[in-house]
């Protein structure tokens, strides 16, 4: 089914993300707990972007090809996977324990990993309920996605205080990764949208030989 085909999307991009963020983040200059933030950030600011305008409006092209528009709900949902699931594995493990280190709470990582662990655990349970909330309350399904752009915005505000600390090479070094990475993205959505415009012509040109013929 769709739901099922942009889960798998969606954890397929989470596994690029946190395969790339991890050793970015490890490359980067500055205090653990903030060279693993500021990327993070970054990545989830991009989330935003994505589940705020892009998704959205691939959503609503009602006059693509059903294929071309499957394919580029696809690809956003990967590009969300990678901006939004890859800082998850590296903000519940990697960070919380640099934070602990730099902080000098060794003692305590088990504590402050599980506690953020079972945050999450607890939001996906209440995920459920928010998210049919809020589409029947502001006009259906498509007003999930900027509500799931809102629910971004709030983690990179969490964030925000740990990346005062990185420095302006480190993050224009993650900014430049992430930009890579997105224009990698774009070229694929022109890719597509060049196709999705070749088929309607395409099918006209074969209706108009069929009547000739």
């Amino acid at each position: 089914s769709k739901a099922a085909y942009h889960a798998s999307m969606f954890e397929f991009g989470g596994f690029f993300g946190s395969m790339a963020l991890g050793p970015l983040s490890d490359r980067l200059e500055g205090p653990g707990a903030h060279r693993r933030a500021a990327p993070s950030a970054l990545l989830m600011l991009a989330g935003a972007v994505l589940l705020g305008i892009v998704c959205p409006q691939l959503q609503a092209a009602s006059d693509w090809p059903a294929a071309s528009r499957e394919f580029a709900m696809g690809l956003g949902i990967f590009l969300v996977g990678i901006a939004v699931d890859g800082p998850e594995s590296i903000i519940t493990g990697a960070l919380c324990n640099d934070l602990c280190e730099d902080s000098g709470l060794t003692g305590s990582v088990g504590r402050v990993v599980g506690l953020v662990n079972g945050t999450g655990i607890l939001g996906a349970l209440l995920a459920g309920p928010a998210v049919t909330f809020w589409a029947r309350s502001c006009g259906g399904w498509p007003a999930v996605f900027p509500f799931l752009a809102i629910i971004s915005l709030l983690g990179v505000a969490a964030l925000l205080p740990l990346c005062k600390f990185v420095s302006w090479h480190s993050v224009m070094a993650a900014r430049t990764s992430i930009l890579a990475a997105s224009c990698g993205g774009a070229a694929l959505v022109v890719v597509l949208l060049l196709s999705a415009a070749c088929n309607p012509a395409a099918a006209v040109v074969e209706q108009t030989s069929a009547g000739v013929s």
